[in-house]
């Protein structure tokens, strides 16, 4: 079954992350059989700050002792495929991670979404299907702030299933509609 994701705002943090990744690793995917190493697409007048290896480490290091990262993982092997920069307004304010499971789980979470411009970071269930790619996101101090599924082929959920909506953000830091 197809749909939209539930919450659309919740890409906006992970969007960042993937549209690097995705752009690569479809040119990638087009004619070879070893996919290169996924990097960011410059844009003119344009450049992202940089992840260092601490940085990395740390939100590896997060990833790996997380509950909520395990429990909606179902404790799956996986592998950190791509990093990006979290940033608001061009400046770092974190890390990101795209993250594959050895093999795709059935979870509903819990997931994490962030809202109000990237101030409030709000736990929700929702059930998916073949979740086999993950978005993560970290703040400055390296905590865990963002985690959620990305589109893939076996992804799936169920379009009626009931969703959390996203919080009241005070003036000055309403999310942008999508």
């Amino acid at each position: 079954m197809t749909g939209t994701i539930p919450h659309p705002r919740l890409l906006i943090a992970a969007g960042a992350l993937i549209l690097a990744a995705g752009i690569a690793y479809a040119v990638a995917a087009e004619g070879g059989e070893k996919d290169p190493p996924l990097q960011a697409v410059p844009v003119p007048g344009t450049e992202l700050p940089r992840v260092d290896a601490a940085e990395r480490a740390q939100a590896l290091a997060t990833l790996t002792s997380s509950p909520l990262f395990l429990e909606a993982t179902g404790g799956r092997q996986w592998t950190a495929v791509s990093e990006m920069p979290n940033t608001t307004d061009g400046k770092k304010v974190g890390v990101g991670l795209i993250v594959e499971l050895e093999s795709p789980v059935d979870s509903d979470g819990p997931w994490l979404a962030v809202y109000c411009k990237g101030t409030v970071s709000q736990e929700f269930r929702f059930p998916y299907q073949g979740v086999s790619r993950l978005g993560t996101v970290f703040d400055g101090d390296g905590r865990l702030i963002g985690l959620l599924p990305l589109p893939s082929e076996s992804l799936a959920f169920d379009e009626d299933a009931a969703t959390t909506p996203p919080p009241e953000c005070p003036e000055g830091f309403e999310d942008e509609e999508n």
